[in-house]
């Protein structure tokens, strides 16, 4: 690899010149060894010189996968705010482009974005930030019309009650969330994001010790789960707990929430998987 003084030199020869392909590869091979090779006066060379980028090319879509490994470099060396400042931009990138012209693409994307931020916020203990960004979420697909993004972003905001201890909430929400699964008539690739909502909402109805609602809830997602698999056996457990009055099992395969839950050791070289 080049020395930062030259990679910071072609870079800005790059987006001067309009060669933002070039720009936005560069970019991401620079944070990806920024936290094993680079000065912190290098790294403020490389931070000034990718929000140059963005501010030149604010629709470039190609900008992401450099934002996003400069987020992973940042939490990767905990400077959070940093990382909070690279995952905002990638956010606002893609709700621009989602606003210009939307798309399944775009709209993956944005949700990613937001997932990205909402971890960096998760990692700074601001749940308040976390919930922002779902409804940022929320509002991006319903703009768009996609009722399975909605439903999916309104469960995890019940989720996010959930774990808060507001349970009259989570079962609102997650209540809402099932609703919208069940009025779009559930398509099969979304059958398993409505047991997994159905699960949820057991789970917040037996927090509020109602166990008879649970059980209903808990059998409602074996609906929507083959009979065979393990995750129609760690349901069928949830059930039999229920059943019995005894407390619900942990959560194995069935998680309790996903968003902003990013796993930052297997992150790397992850980008968008749109």
């Amino acid at each position: 690899m080049k020395s930062t003084e030259q990679l910071l030199t072609t870079l800005h020869g790059h987006m001067t010149g309009g060669r933002v392909e070039e720009s936005a590869k560069l970019l991401r091979q620079a944070w990806l060894v920024a936290p094993y090779r680079l000065t912190v006066d290098e790294i403020v060379g490389l931070h000034h010189a990718t929000l140059e980028f963005a501010d030149r090319h604010p629709r470039a879509e190609s900008l992401s996968d450099g934002l996003h490994a400069a987020a992973v470099a940042y939490y990767r060396m905990a400077v959070l705010n940093g990382a909070t400042v690279m995952a905002a931009r990638m956010v606002e990138l893609w709700r621009a482009l989602c606003v210009e012209e939307a798309n399944d693409d775009r709209l993956c994307h944005h949700a990613f974005a937001l997932d990205t931020l909402a971890s960096v916020y998760r990692a700074r203990d601001m749940p308040e930030q976390v919930i922002c960004c779902l409804i940022d979420l929320v509002e991006m697909q319903f703009t768009e019309g996609t009722v399975e993004g909605v439903a999916w972003a309104v469960r995890e905001l019940g989720v996010e009650a959930l774990l808060a201890g507001d349970v009259d909430d989570a079962v609102a929400k997650l209540s809402r969330a099932e609703q919208l699964y069940e009025d779009d008539g559930a398509d099969a690739e979304y059958l398993g994001e409505r047991a997994e909502c159905r699960v949820l909402l057991g789970r917040a109805h037996s927090a509020k010790g109602d166990n008879a609602s649970a059980g209903f809830w808990f059998k409602r997602a074996l609906e929507d789960l083959p009979d065979d698999g393990p995750l129609a056996q760690e349901v069928r457990d949830l059930v039999a707990a229920a059943g019995s009055g005894q407390g619900l099992p942990e959560a194995r395969l069935l998680k309790v929430g996903d968003f902003g839950r990013m796993d930052w050791r297997d992150v790397e070289q992850k980008t968008c998987a749109c």
